[in-house]
């Protein structure tokens, strides 16, 4: 079947609920999934390979690090995760890079996420995606309790 990279609709979020459910730790809210895609739908895609086999989800958030005067924002990735039998087929390439399109779209001057410190595959493709590690989040993670690492991306507004 042909992959597909498409925004995400209403309708999606019970299969990338699950989907998240099933391959990461990490779990939202039913009110958080559906703000995200209600405040930033361009940033929140879906793979299908038929079903729904990978999805990323991005917010906006302010830049308080930035002067008041300046309206200046950042990309957030709170979530990313692909069916473990669809991994290393580019699907997380290319889910990111629409995420990334969508925030230089909306005027964001960098992107961040945080990932978990034993995560090693997850920092890799990062890095390899032009991330840089930047801090220890001592204690970040919950359930299993684990460090985080912060990582980040400055954002020019031509795509690289």
């Amino acid at each position: 079947m042909l992959l597909l990279i498409e925004q995400a609709s209403f309708e999606d979020l019970e299969q990338v609920k699950r989907l998240n459910e099933r391959t990461l730790p990490e779990h939202y809210t039913d009110s958080f999934w559906a703000n995200a895609l209600a405040s930033f739908p361009e940033g929140f895609l879906v793979a299908r390979d038929g079903p729904i086999v990978g999805y990323v989800m991005s917010i906006i958030k302010r830049d308080n690090a930035r002067s008041l005067t300046e309206q200046s924002y950042v990309g957030v990735i709170a979530s990313i995760s692909i069916e473990p039998e669809h991994r290393r087929r580019g699907i997380a390439s290319k889910l990111l890079k629409g995420a990334i399109e969508a925030m230089i779209g909306r005027n964001c001057n960098a992107i961040i996420l945080q990932v978990r410190r034993s995560n090693i595959s997850a920092i890799k493709f990062y890095l390899k995606q032009g991330f840089e590690a930047n801090t220890v989040l001592k204690g970040y993670y919950q359930a299993p309790s684990e460090d985080g690492i912060l990582m980040s991306k400055p954002l020019n507004k031509v795509f690289v």
